[in-house]
């Protein structure tokens, strides 16, 4: 069995919420994955910088666009140190 290393850990943990929680809006993904003392160095406006904001841009996002989805381009880690790149879309069909 083959150990993770830690960026193969932080890539598979990005996936998972970027699939899971942002994709299909399982906010108990979200739960499990972002810890309470969660920092957003970059947070949109009007959100606070902390798990309570994600989850709040989350969910306006899954309201806003019920079908909304994204797609992983790539990604890049160092150690615990992640970027990405995805694509955010979704379908209106009226």
């Amino acid at each position: 069995m083959r150990t993770l290393t830690p960026s193969d850990a932080a890539k598979a943990v990005v996936r998972r919420n970027t699939e899971e929680a942002q994709g299909k809006g399982r906010f108990d993904v979200f739960e499990e994955l972002f810890a309470d003392d969660f920092v957003d160095h970059t947070p949109q406006p009007n959100m606070t910088p902390d798990k309570a904001g994600v989850r709040k841009l989350y969910a306006y996002l899954r309201a806003a666009f019920p079908d909304f989805h994204a797609k992983i381009h790539w990604q890049l880690a160092d150690g615990d140190r992640m970027t990405i790149r995805e694509l955010m879309n979704h379908c209106e069909i009226r």
